[in-house]
């Protein structure tokens, strides 16, 4: 049985019980720098015979001591094996002190010696680790550790905080003042009913997402994301947060209670916010109100009103237009524009292959494949940008490792390399004598002839002059050291 078919707890067992081999190790090397090998206990002798402290990592002792590994490391571990196990423990992976959302690591004895640590972003070491990680879990495991904090708010001023100073959404009112004693349709969402607003802070006390949550039901429906458009779309992190505490994401509200917050404005009975899901209907219960499928009241409307009847205002102008006559905004419908605005959104391939209306100004063209597409879910569709900022379909595109991006597969700028038969930047590679292509850090040239070879396939031969030459004309040097 390799270590890749253990289960996630084993292999984090097996890494610890490395780093506390390695770490005995570097302890025994300090203690042979400070006082000499004969000073050891007569017990670690045996294990350890060798007198020169330089070959016991004691560097790793250091980094050890400074900081626990990166808790990343081990949610990826508990999911995938690592490539190399022994690469990555000598690393240690650590929060930067500069910025604890990212990695510091040792990259070699050399680094370690001289206590210099390569610092990188937790989504590229992970990947460089862990290739067979998959890219969503990569992704949450990122979310969890990024640089923001994440709050529940419990109070109805909160909740209505989180609307008007967060990210954009139909509900976030202008006209709004709070100190004027004003009622906000979010209001009907009480803490007594289960509701909550989770938020996404940066350091600068900006709210850049938000998540309105339930916790009887421990549920969500919709998040929002800070964007520098008007149109805003899910926010993952928060999403993965709120799933870490418990929650699930719902496709409705069905079955939850609103306070009902009485008002005579318009001949309305009480104020209605816009319902997020699928379920936008209510049931007047008298002391309170029920979202149901089969309500009396749609609460479909970004103006505080019910609507009663089977027409529906745009989301954009505020028209009014028959329900058939509606198009549906987002993966969820979330909003709904009429016929008067319908020119401002694209019609999208998006999440699971569903095609669904954003806005125009969001959607992503793809002009082999005269398609718009939601850029939530370009990867998933199999789309892909390339390195001068156009899309296109994976299909149609080179990917080069060594640069870690998208080329179209009709430019010629990529090869073919050997040994390893990945697609590179032909400006990275040689040719060798053979004609096939090879990465240049992977390649040797001689200089006697000024061909190219592979490092692992012929050994250069270094003259007494310091010259690189093939073994073949290594005897004309030889020759020629002789006669001198």
């Amino acid at each position: 049985m390799t270590h890749a078919d253990y289960c996630g707890f084993h292999r984090w067992d097996w890494m610890e019980s490395l780093t506390r081999v390695l770490r005995e190790r570097a302890l025994v090397g300090t203690h042979i720098r400070r006082y000499g090998w004969d000073d050891l206990p007569s017990d670690y002798k045996p294990r350890y015979p060798d007198r020169d402290y330089k070959n016991y990592r004691t560097w790793y002792g250091r980094e050890t001591d400074n900081a626990p590994m990166h808790p990343a490391i081990r949610q990826a571990v508990y999911l995938a094996p690592p490539a190399n196990w022994h690469l990555l423990v000598l690393e240690h992976p650590h929060a930067a002190d500069s910025d604890p959302s990212r990695i510091a690591y040792t990259r070699s004895d050399a680094h370690g010696e001289a206590d210099r640590q390569t610092v990188t972003s937790v989504g590229k070491y992970l990947t460089r680790h862990f290739p067979t990680l998959a890219d969503h879990h990569i992704r949450d495991i990122v979310m969890r550790h990024g640089a923001n904090r994440f709050e529940m708010w419990r109070t109805v001023p909160d909740i209505v905080r989180s609307v008007q100073d967060g990210p954009h959404s139909c509900m976030r009112w202008e006209r709004y003042n709070k100190d004027s004693g004003a009622t906000h349709p979010y209001e009907v969402y009480d803490p007594e009913y289960g509701w909550r607003a989770a938020v996404r802070v940066d350091g600068n006390g900006i709210i850049t997402a938000r998540c309105l949550v339930n916790i009887e039901e421990m549920t969500f429906v919709r998040s929002y994301t800070r964007k520098d458009g008007e149109y805003s779309h899910s926010d993952e992190a928060i999403e993965v947060w709120l799933r870490d505490q418990g929650y699930t994401k719902s496709c409705s509200w069905a079955g939850l209670k609103l306070r009902r917050i009485n008002t005579d404005r318009c001949d309305d009975d009480f104020w209605a916010p816009y319902l997020d899901g699928d379920c936008k209907n209510v049931v007047d219960c008298g002391d309170y109100l029920m979202i149901a499928y089969d309500g009396d009241y749609t609460f479909d409307r970004t103006d505080g009103h019910a609507d009663g009847s089977a027409r529906s205002t745009c989301s954009d102008c505020g028209d009014r237009h028959d329900d058939e006559d509606m198009h549906g905004i987002g993966y969820h419908y979330e909003e709904h524009v009429g016929p008067c605005c319908i020119d401002n959104y694209a019609y999208v391939v998006g999440r699971n292959g569903n095609e669904y209306y954003i806005p125009r100004g969001d959607a992503i063209y793809v002009e082999s494949q005269d398609q718009y597409y939601d850029p939530d879910y370009l990867e998933r569709n199999d789309i892909v940008e390339l390195d001068n900022g156009d899309y296109e379909h994976r299909g149609d595109a080179v990917y080069l490792e060594n640069r870690e991006v998208w080329v179209h597969q009709d430019d010629e700028c990529w090869v073919t390399c050997h040994p390893s038969c990945n697609t590179e930047h032909i400006d990275d590679c040689v040719q060798l004598e053979n004609g096939d292509w090879a990465l240049e850090g992977d390649a040797w040239q001689c200089e006697h002839t000024h061909e190219w070879y592979l490092s692992d396939d012929v050994t250069a031969f270094e003259t007494d002059c310091g010259k690189s030459v093939h073994p073949d004309h290594a005897h004309e040097y030889i020759t020629i050291n002789e006669e001198n």
